[in-house]
């Protein structure tokens, strides 16, 4: 599974997008949330890139800086459930 931005990273803004790459296509995104260090959401939507299967796109909203965390979870093709977390950081 890879990140963008990567784990641990620090970007000068914050994405207009993240993006979470599977190896394999997946069935469904069940939840995407990238919380802020005061817990807020900074997605706006987040849903399967129409252009690559293997792919979740989230939207962001609202950015400001400080430390993210996304946390994620899908159902992969075959119908088993999967979770991951990656964080990364927005320069003051």
């Amino acid at each position: 599974t890879g990140t963008s931005p990567g784990n641990g990273a620090t970007v000068k803004v914050l994405p207009s997008s993240v993006r979470i790459t599977f190896s394999e296509p997946i069935g469904s995104v069940t939840s995407v949330r990238l919380k802020d260090a005061k817990g807020r959401d900074h997605v706006a939507t987040a849903g399967l890139d129409p252009r690559n299967a293997a792919r979740v796109v989230a939207r962001t909203t609202r950015p400001v800086a400080g430390t993210y965390v996304c946390t994620w979870s899908i159902v992969s093709d075959d119908g088993h459930r999967e979770t991951g977390t990656f964080r990364f950081r927005v320069r003051k």
